[in-house]
């Protein structure tokens, strides 16, 4: 079955008793564009509550055992900083509540404060590890700052 076409305005148009003008074909190909728009957004929308749906999870998951991935994390702060308490030339770090605990981490982080193993090593962490590892050396008992 062959389609007859028209010649109208330079453009070829089906001859199926319609009567076509360049408005017609500009708003058809409008609502075909709005409809590809519309598939992209609903595409990218799935593809985002897929993604959240795996993030928030493992963030709540991470909260809920900070002190737990703090202990993991742990293995490095504890090579220098003893357990104990002991100071031996090096600050305790347990018993700290946990705001000034990540605000310490922060600031070597940043420079701010003059350390350059500290600044080394909280170089890597993000905010989820130095919170777990405060979380962790909280919960460790009393020491000093």
């Amino acid at each position: 079955m062959s389609v007859r076409t028209c010649m109208s305005a330079e453009i070829a148009l089906p001859c199926d008793g319609f009567q076509y003008s360049e408005n017609n074909i500009f708003q058809n190909a409008d609502i075909q564009m709005l409809a590809v728009n519309s598939i992209a957004l609903e595409t990218l929308f799935r593809v985002l509550v897929s993604i959240l749906t795996l993030i928030v999870p493992l963030q709540v998951a991470a909260s809920a055992s900070d002190a737990e991935y703090g202990e993991y994390l742990a293995a490095e702060c504890v090579t220098c900083h003893q357990l104990s308490g002991a100071e031996d030339g090096i600050p305790p770090i347990i018993g700290w509540d946990e705001a000034s605990f990540v605000a310490v981490l922060k600031s070597y982080k940043q420079k701010e404060r003059e350390n350059p193993a500290m600044q080394l090593v909280t170089s890597n962490l993000g905010e989820a590890e130095m919170t777990a590892l405060a979380a962790y050396f909280a919960k460790l008992g009393s020491g000093t700052k």
